[in-house]
């Protein structure tokens, strides 16, 4: 096969295709690999070239000077610009790092929110029906009864608000892959864990008010 390349006029030199190679992501991971080809320098006729060098040192700016001279004893006039690869794919991910940490902070605000805001209308619900409770237990009911009522009621309200939750992170995560790279819309990893933590805050905080409401004097609350 043979290509031949130009614009707005395709030069005349035809290239006979020798091989092909993976694409490549040039500008940023999060957008998808250009068509390109590769052309020997002799026949490109470009200027600028990169040379790509590996080693297994610990520190690979250490072979930065055994470079340079490499380079400039075939030729002291050509200007070098050294770089690590790992320098420059971190350099392209710095938007998307800043935007995941902001993330990362709003996300742990709200789940704190969340926990004080469960605890809250739990102690301020059950609060209410302080006058039940202590009637419950007047009756025989125990503080471990009081106690259990209360987190089968808030692991009811729990399940039904992760069932929510759920179908909201999936919309989110479909807004978001457009966005982040390597981002799915399911994935089924992120939304286990966020169902265990979210289910985990929400008993935590349950068990906490309703610890605290079956504590409560019958006999002072009636009075």
């Amino acid at each position: 096969m043979k290509i031949t390349f130009g614009f707005p006029d395709p030069r005349t030199t035809m290239y006979v295709v020798v091989g092909v190679v993976e694409d490549l992501k040039y500008v940023s991971l999060a957008l998808a690999a250009d068509p390109a080809f590769y052309v020997p320098q002799m026949q490109g006729g470009y200027l600028r070239q990169t040379v790509v060098s590996r080693t297994s040192l610990d520190n690979p700016a250490s072979i930065a000077p055994t470079v340079r001279a490499a380079v400039q004893a075939m030729d002291p006039l050509l200007p070098i610009e050294f770089r690590l690869l790992s320098d420059m794919v971190s350099s392209s991910l710095n938007r998307q790092r800043l935007g995941m940490i902001l993330m990362l902070l709003f996300a742990g605000t709200a789940l704190a929110l969340a926990a004080v805001g469960i605890y809250g209308v739990i102690a301020y619900t059950w609060a209410q029906r302080a006058g039940e409770v202590a009637t419950r237990m007047a009756l025989g009911a125990t503080r471990r009864h009081v106690f259990w009522l209360m987190m089968r009621q808030g692991w009811t309200l729990a399940s039904i608000g992760t069932a929510m939750g759920l179908i909201a992170a999936w919309a989110a995560g479909r807004l978001l892959s457009s966005r982040l790279y390597e981002v799915r819309a399911s994935d089924p990893l992120i939304l286990v864990a966020a169902t265990v933590l979210a289910l985990g805050i929400t008993l935590l905080a349950t068990a906490s008010a309703a610890r605290q409401v079956s504590q409560v004097d019958p006999a002072i609350v009636l009075r």
